[in-house]
């Protein structure tokens, strides 16, 4: 499963690279909830996983190609990959994505 966040700022506005990383939490918990239903060992592995992924998500680990990883005992992988951010006209845009997959 892959998600995506971003984060957008216009003139005025202050946005940063670690908004969109902010983000993905409710967008893992919404996920994950749906991939592990009646499932809660596993549902509470992912969330452990993510938890200890969380604060490398919004630093340079996640801003590679290969992005920041966790592996579940299960056997799933957490990615989170960070967007550089893309400035157009007055806005700045920041994005994150979130892979939840077989590792």
């Amino acid at each position: 499963m892959d998600v995506s966040t971003s984060a957008a700022a216009h003139k005025g506005e202050r946005t940063t690279v670690q908004d969109p990383a902010k983000a993905l939490i409710p967008v893992f918990e919404i996920a994950a909830k749906h991939i592990w239903q009646g499932k809660p060992e596993e549902l509470k592995e992912a969330t452990e996983a993510f938890e200890q992924l969380q604060p490398q998500c919004a630093s340079p680990a996640s801003m590679t190609t290969e992005g920041a990883t966790a592996t579940m005992p299960s056997g799933y992988k957490i990615t989170c990959t960070n967007v550089p951010g893309v400035g157009t006209g007055d806005a700045t845009t920041y994005g994150q994505l979130l892979q939840i997959r077989p590792a």
